[in-house]
Formats: structure tokens, C-alpha cells, sequence
């Protein structure tokens, strides 16, 4: 008798293997169906116990760093009171992302089911991480719904060159570009977008997350734009108040590089999520909801990660399916769409610091596919050799 071939998914070891761009055996609604009920469940209980756990960690890690900074300085000198800092400011960044990762969650009804609730507590988190919610809910709703369609999608779309057999085109970029590209991206990437739409689609006029009168913004979303403005101004007065009593040096290094390190993950991991030589862009005409869904890859920061940060990275593709999915059946659900999905599901074992270099140093340009024109792919791996 002959044996039934198991469906591999796709994952970068030694070779790499293109996502499959023909339409998909399965429906939106197989993928559920393989997924057990429960998953969808949202739990009130859960899901503030998971926020009011990443809360105490964020204020446990100020009070002992408040309480501690003078006499680590005093007594045990410059140098640990140098690493003591770097080490906080690095667990810290890490807390204030899981936080956002949690208002994230409410920003797609997949934290508690009212959403009023869900607006409530992602509009408070958000805010205290100067990011204005509502408009930032609207152009993530607008990237979830055209994930890597070219003409539509709203964050990295990328460069396009039709001529396929053009060898003018550099392919990678150098080493000291890649590595000045990506410290600008990781830091000063994210404020960029929301103020003035970085790595965004082109537009007709000038587009922010801070101006109602943005192309991405309907006249009725106005209101909570403005509200969202508020919100970052009165945070903003807070803050300024704040570090006028507690110095500005001890302020930049209690929460504005935290911040700036919630900023590296968001903008890396954000990126890794959907550029990658192995899945493709695709032009409006050929765009299925379905195919730029499944045009994520999965990708693991070690266990320790992967959880506090609620599966953000490590289990996207389930997020992209099912946006209203909760984090914490994320595992379960992954698995379950990996017996469906076969060679659709991508996932890549790389190191992510490494991934991240390797991706933004040769990830330039797209062009079209050899059998199909509106199929694209990193010209590094389509262009004919």
C-alpha cells in the first residue's frame, strides 16, 4: 500500500522554498473549522489578568530602579551603575512592548469582547506609550485587510521594478548602509509613521495619524482622531511635569529609551513579519484577502520571549487569519492550522537579530514573477541568473 504524504509547512532550514501563489485548496472557513472552538473564546478573567500581570512588571521594575539608582552609584561605582541601567532600560522596553502588544489586542476585539472595554483600555495604553489609538487602529484594520497587496497595504510596501532581467539594480545594500538603515528605522522608525506615514503607501496629500483630514480617515473618524491627539498632548503634559521633578537625565533613562526600545521591537518585528524572500507582494489584481493573510511568517525570539510579548512574532500567522483570536490560545490554534495549511504556513527558525540584518540588507526591490506578472518577489530570488 502506498503511504499518504504528510503536508510539510514551509520552513527555511538549509534551502529555502517559495510560499505557494496559486490559489489555496482550502477556504478561510476550513482554517476555522481545524481550529477547536475554545480558541475563540475570550476571557474576561484571562485577559486583564495577563494585563495586570505586564502592569506589575512595569512598576515593579521602576520602584526598584527608583529606590536603588543613588546607591548603586554611591557604593558600587560607575560601571555597575552603568550595566544596572542598561539592564533595566532593555527589561523595561521589553515590558512597555508587551503593553502594547496588549492594547494592540483590544485595538482588534480580541482582549475582551465589549468594545467599549476594548476601546477604553487600549486608548489609556496606548496613550501612555504616545501612540495615538484610534487613528493607529484604523490604518492597522487598513494593513490586516490588504496584507502585502502593493497598491493598498499601509505599512513597508515595498519598491517595485517590473524589468526582471534589469542587472543594474543593486541587490544588496552594504554593510555600513544596513546597519546605519536599520538603527534609523529602530529608533526613530515608529514616531516617523504615525507623524508623517514612513514606510507607508504613496498618497495624494500629506498623511498622519495626527490630521483628521488624512486620506486614510473618513469625515465620521474625525472625532477620535482628535480625542487621540488629546490624549498624547495631555500625556505628553504629564511627562514634561514628571521629568521637571525627577530631572531630565533620570526621565530619559526611566522611560524614553524604554521607549525607544519598545520602538526596535515594534519596527523589527513589524518588519520581519511580512518581508521575507520566501512569500510574495502581490498586485491589486491578483490580491486575495486570503493569500496576503497568509503571506506572514512565524518567527521565535526563545521561549521566554515569545510569551511575554504575547506571541506577537512567534504565532502571527493565526493573528492574521483570526484577528480576533486571543494571544493566549495562540499555541493551540497554530497548531491546528499547520495540518491545514501544508506548504502555506512559513515559518523561519533564524536567528531574529540575524533574519533582521540579512532581510534589510538584501530585501530591496520587488519584480514580477516569471509565470505570473502580478506575483512579486524579492528580485534577489526571482531574477533569472
Amino acid at each position: 500500500r502506498k503511504k499518504k504524504k504528510k503536508k510539510t509547512t514551509t520552513k527555511k532550514k538549509m534551502g529555502k522554498t517559495k510560499q505557494p501563489f496559486k490559489q489555496s485548496p482550502f477556504t478561510k472557513q476550513d482554517l476555522k473549522n481545524a481550529i477547536p472552538k475554545e480558541c475563540f473564546k475570550r476571557s474576561y478573567s484571562r485577559s486583564f489578568q495577563m494585563l495586570a500581570v505586564d502592569l506589575v512588571h512595569v512598576g515593579v521594575l521602576y520602584f526598584i530602579m527608583n529606590a536603588i539608582d543613588n546607591i548603586v552609584y554611591e557604593y558600587l561605582g560607575t560601571f555597575v551603575w552603568t550595566a544596572v541601567w542598561i539592564a533595566y532600560i532593555l527589561a523595561q522596553g521589553v515590558c512597555f512592548t508587551s503593553i502594547w502588544v496588549v492594547a494592540h489586542e483590544c485595538g482588534h476585539e480580541s482582549f475582551v469582547e465589549s468594545k467599549t472595554i476594548n476601546d477604553i483600555v487600549g486608548f489609556i495604553l496606548h496613550t501612555m506609550l504616545l501612540v495615538p489609538y484610534f487613528p493607529w487602529q484604523k490604518s492597522h484594520g487598513l494593513h490586516h485587510h490588504y496584507t502585502n497587496n502593493l497598491q493598498k497595504d499601509q505599512v513597508w510596501v515595498p519598491s517595485v521594478y517590473e524589468n526582471v532581467n534589469d542587472r543594474g539594480i543593486n541587490q544588496e545594500k552594504t554593510v555600513v548602509e544596513t546597519i546605519w538603515e536599520l538603527f534609523l528605522m529602530t529608533t526613530i522608525g515608529w514616531p516617523l509613521y504615525l507623524i508623517m506615514n514612513a514606510t507607508g503607501p504613496k498618497t495624494k496629500k500629506f498623511v498622519s495619524h495626527f490630521l483628521p483630514s488624512s486620506e486614510i480617515f473618513s469625515a465620521h473618524e474625525a472625532a477620535k482622531v482628535n480625542i487621540s491627539t488629546i490624549g498624547i498632548i495631555a500625556w505628553s503634559i504629564c511627562l514634561y511635569y514628571y521629568a521637571a521633578t525627577v530631572g531630565v537625565k533620570f526621565f530619559v533613562g526611566i522611560y524614553l529609551l524604554p521607549l525607544i526600545v519598545n520602538y526596535f521591537f515594534l519596527t523589527s518585528i513589524t518588519y520581519l513579519q511580512h518581508t521575507d524572500d520566501t512569500i510574495p507582494h502581490y498586485d491589486d489584481q491578483e490580491w486575495t484577502w486570503l493569500k496576503g493573510a497568509m503571506c506572514t511568517v512565524d518567527r521565535s525570539m526563545g521561549s521566554f520571549l515569545d510569551k511575554k510579548l504575547h506571541y506577537i512574532h512567534s504565532h502571527h500567522v493565526v493573528h492574521h487569519l483570526f484577528s480576533k483570536l486571543p494571544s493566549y490560545h495562540a499555541v493551540e490554534a497554530t497548531e491546528a492550522l499547520k495540518k491545514v495549511m501544508g506548504d502555506y504556513y512559513v515559518s523561519d527558525d533564524t536567528n531574529f537579530l540575524v533574519a533582521l540584518y540579512k532581510n534589510y540588507k538584501k530585501c530591496i526591490v520587488m519584480t514580477p514573477d516569471h509565470e505570473n506578472k502580478k506575483v512579486y518577489w524579492w528580485k534577489k530570488f526571482s531574477a533569472k541568473e
